[in-house]
């Protein structure tokens, strides 16, 4: 009888955890998100700043991270374009690597609370794209 009993107090632990569990949804999209802003423009460090995913994309308010294409090219080398959560918590970017070269990276870069990421720019780049491809919420 106690094993039984220790088996339910267990099993409800288990089930207790399981229920406070956060787990993430994510929603791949069947078409990017883009932004008249973010096809191609030239960009310099005076963009660094918050990059609001809903106003400018069209994403929902308050996702939790967002999957990014981005395309580099400039005619100098080793200018480079991050992106994070906030100021200083760049998690990926993409820098250009050979002149005039259009260089892509993707990857999953995580947002604010408000669903926001941001923009820091080491230089002047001739040409910057952002795609969102999917999100989690």
């Amino acid at each position: 009888m106690d094993k039984l009993l220790r088996r339910i107090a267990q099993l409800e632990r288990t089930v207790k955890r399981l229920e406070t569990r956060e787990s993430p949804i994510v929603v791949s999209l069947v078409t990017a998100l883009t932004s008249v802003d973010w096809t191609g423009d030239a960009k310099t460090v005076a963009d660094n700043g918050v990059i609001d995913l809903s106003a400018v994309f069209g994403a929902p308010a308050g996702i939790k991270a967002a999957h990014c294409i981005i395309y580099v090219a400039d005619g100098t080398p080793d200018v480079g374009f991050r992106l994070g959560s906030e100021a200083g918590q760049t998690l990926f970017g993409q820098r250009t690597q050979v002149a005039n070269i259009r260089n892509i990276n993707a990857g999953w870069v995580p947002c604010d609370a408000n669903g926001d990421i941001t923009a820091l720019f080491t230089g002047d780049i001739d040409l910057v794209s952002l795609f969102i491809t999917a999100f989690e919420i």
